[in-house]
């Protein structure tokens, strides 16, 4: 069972060609319906997105089903609360870096690597 959340883009710090505004993003989870009733399903470390939020999400496009996915589940999403500070939310070495860090620094520091990594490309 997956759930499709749609997301408004606030900026693209790597072009896609592909990514439309809005755009869909599957992610597994959600509720389904049971004898007992509706039951929800959350991915470990990872609760549903919040309508409003803000988050930095690393995506990748499959083909099957023709949506983005977050990069290695909670590994790729931070959510960036009022005060700007990112809150990773997978136990990985990116989360525990970026924990509290200011997110426009580090949104800065990934469009650096962005602009490097397109200069060794050509």
């Amino acid at each position: 069972m997956n759930t499709v959340y749609t997301l408004d883009i606030v900026e693209v710090l790597e072009q896609d060609v592909r990514l439309p505004v809005p755009t869909e993003v599957l992610r597994p989870g959600g509720d389904v319906e049971t004898i007992e009733g509706i039951q929800r399903v959350v991915e470990q470390d990872f609760p549903p997105f919040e309508p409003g939020a803000e988050y930095l999400l690393f995506l990748y496009w499959n083909e099957n089903p023709g949506r983005y996915h977050v990069s290695s589940g909670s590994a790729g999403a931070f959510r960036i609360p009022p005060r700007d500070r990112l809150y990773g939310f997978g136990p990985g070495e990116l989360a525990k870096q970026y924990l509290g860090q200011d997110a426009g620094q580090v949104v800065s520091r990934i469009r650096e690597l962005v602009a490097v990594r397109r200069v060794k490309q050509r």
